[in-house]
């Protein structure tokens, strides 16, 4: 085959044997990779019911069809797992160059499964395959088991470890690769922790081979043209994602204070171009094959918190928002230390930034005492929550308690906590606010894997005519509605999005609305890779509604239906300032909205895919298990 490596690597921890399957043309088509792949994984070989902290679950690492090509954007993949946050499908996706290593090493893809005796790693070399000892790792920082990994091994060795955060079960721990890429989000590092698997160090040489090499630089240089000239993209390689921050408070939908808010009055000091102003951003940094070069990387020798290592990155919006106004944090640097501590410690910055909201919320309600945490924890105290994020991660004091995240925050805590935690399945909401952009909530609440902002379009993008006529989207909606119509274009962009994390390729190099669109150039370079060219957009989303039913029937089967498809309380409650005052989402209103997208994936009223839906799909395998 073209494009793909042409096998996965299987690992038992548990006997220490390992084994190859080869990937077959038919099932690469028809799931692309990443995503598809992974939920093929876990519906084929984790059974029903099974421990997501125990042997019979599966950390899946999967690249996609783009890999290791120079595609832009195509350094990114995904951990998949189910999911020990939310007891579903689990999915976090990462870039950095881990991803292409591991497809020169001549693998789409690595599945971990059974548990080691012991703390170890993962050595890959081509075909060589070695589990070896890491107990002289276990506790160590992220970088410090990445420095210790590559003396030992060789400077060309990519990683992808977990920190001490892993180690000790916190439910929101990550992967993290390349010291500062964190595939972070529903717990995926909890389960390698589980495992007893401390870094996987991966060396190729081998090349991948692509159809139409001249055809597909064509078309990569188009879309990587339309890309960089958007003017998205280019602040992105300006400031980086954070340069957002003041956007969404003038619309009245920066989180702020556990979501109490809209509106933060220090939003000027946090945005990115602050950052740049301050001279905290040293320099940019890229994923492998990458054009945007969007990661700020932050070199700061002193602070009053202590030194940030540009090994460690910057923060991205989700942290800036999660460490500054949602805990009522205003200096950068601030934001900058809680971003190195979480990667350090190999923690969620949505789950961490979320947690401490939440407790200080709980503090002021008088649902946690000053005792109970052992130090003052208010609004805007960025020493207090320094101090926080190790406990968390160490498992130690309150730092147990905030640990399991803020569901089982709130059912220890009790039913007035329970209104005030923010979550969805579980998964904590990334950074932004639904009651702004209802089609979001929507995408959030019906997401197998909990509030990912990653699934769909948000509603901004469909609020001018003809933004995307490609993929059908032509009437303008206003964003705080959410007629039928508005329910069909989340669908029909969850279906996009879903096929382009099977690819797997960064969001920030695709352009499916706006004024120039680089759709077409994106299957041009997948049929240039791949040999198939008669592959269309009507199949693309053809496969991105197929692994996106896989993951909700993977879910589905592990119990969820349309009770956890449900808005947290706070968002039915109206925003008290800004543009978006006295919104909320209407509960009433959701819920038929909910019906109607449930009708359009062919679901039952419970949330549940339909057997004919399935196999209609080809999903034959998974329809025989969830419906007999």
């Amino acid at each position: 085959m073209f494009a793909y490596a042409g096998k996965l690597l299987f690992v038992d921890l548990s006997s220490g044997r390992h084994w190859t399957e080869p990937v077959s043309e038919e099932l690469a088509r028809k799931h692309l990779g990443s995503r598809g792949f992974g939920a093929h994984l876990l519906m084929r070989d984790v059974p029903r019911g099974a421990d997501p902290l125990g042997p019979d679950n599966r950390l899946i690492f999967m690249t996609g069809p783009l890999v290791g090509g120079p595609t832009p954007g195509s350094g990114r993949s995904a951990v998949i797992t189910k999911s020990p946050a939310t007891g579903y499908y689990g999915e976090a996706l990462s870039g950095g160059r881990f991803w292409h290593a591991l497809k020169y090493a001549g693998y789409d893809g690595l599945v971990l499964q059974g548990t080691a005796e012991r703390p170890v790693y993962v050595v890959i070399t081509d075909e060589t395959v070695e589990i070896r000892d890491a107990r002289s790792l276990w506790g160590k920082t992220v970088l410090e088991t990445e420095e210790a990994l590559k003396s030992a091994l060789g400077a060309d060795y990519r990683v992808a470890s977990i920190g001490p955060a892993g180690e000790t079960g916190v439910l929101f721990a990550a992967v993290m690769n390349d010291t500062d890429r964190a595939a972070a989000r529903t717990g995926v590092g909890t389960v390698m922790g589980a495992k007893r698997v401390k870094a996987v160090a991966v060396r190729g040489t081998q090349p991948i081979k692509v159809f139409d090499p001249a055809e597909m630089m064509t078309q990569i240089t188009e879309m990587s043209r339309i890309a960089r000239n958007d003017a998205w993209g280019k602040n992105l390689h300006r400031v980086g994602t954070s340069g957002g921050v003041v956007g969404l408070n003038k619309m009245g939908i920066l989180p702020t204070r556990n979501w109490q808010d809209g509106t933060f009055e220090l939003a000027p000091a946090i945005v990115g171009d602050a950052f740049l102003e301050k001279g905290l951003i040293d320099t940019k940094r890229a994923c492998m094959a990458c054009t945007l070069a969007c990661t700020n990387v932050i070199n700061l020798p002193r602070s009053e918190y202590g030194r940030v290592n540009p090994a460690y990155g910057g923060p991205e919006y989700e942290s800036v928002a999660g460490f500054g106004s949602q805990l009522g944090i205003g200096d950068p640097s601030a934001i900058a230390y809680a971003n190195q501590l979480c990667n350090a410690w190999g923690m969620d910055t949505i789950g961490t930034g979320s947690v401490i909201a939440f407790a200080m919320e709980a503090l002021e309600a008088g649902l946690l005492k000053e005792s109970d945490v052992g130090f003052p924890l208010r609004w805007g105290d960025a020493h207090a929550v320094m101090r926080l994020i190790p406990m968390i991660a160490r498992r130690e004091g309150i730092g147990d308690l905030l640990a399991r995240g803020t569901k089982r925050m709130a059912e220890a805590l009790g039913p007035k906590a329970t209104e005030m935690a923010v979550h969805v399945k579980g998964l904590e909401v990334a950074m932004h606010e639904p009651r702004g952009k209802v089609g979001l909530m929507l995408s959030y609440a019906a997401s197998p894997r909990g509030a990912s902002h990653m699934e769909a379009l948000h509603d901004p993008a469909w609020m001018r005519e003809n933004a995307g006529p490609e993929l059908g989207f032509v009437k303008a909606f206003d964003r705080f509605e959410l007629p039928d119509e508005k329910v069909a274009y989340v669908k029909r962009s969850e279906d996009f999005r879903s096929a382009v994390n099977s690819l797997c390729l960064c969001v920030f190099l695709v352009k499916e609305v706006g004024g120039e669109r680089n759709i077409n150039q994106i299957l041009g370079i997948t049929r240039a890779a791949t040999g198939w060219t008669d592959f269309d957009l009507d199949e693309f989303l053809a496969v991105g509604e197929r692994n996106w039913n896989l993951a909700r029937t993977f879910a589905v089967r592990e119990g969820c239906r349309r009770r956890d498809d449900a808005v947290p309380p706070r968002f039915t409650k109206p925003l008290p300032s800004g543009t978006t005052l006295g919104k909320a989402i209407n509960p009433e209103a959701f819920a038929r909205a909910l019906d109607h997208y449930y009708d359009r994936r062919g679901w039952t009223r419970d949330g549940v895919p339909k057997r004919e839906t399935l196999e209609a799909l080809d999903l034959r395998d998974a329809a025989a298990q969830l419906h007999g």
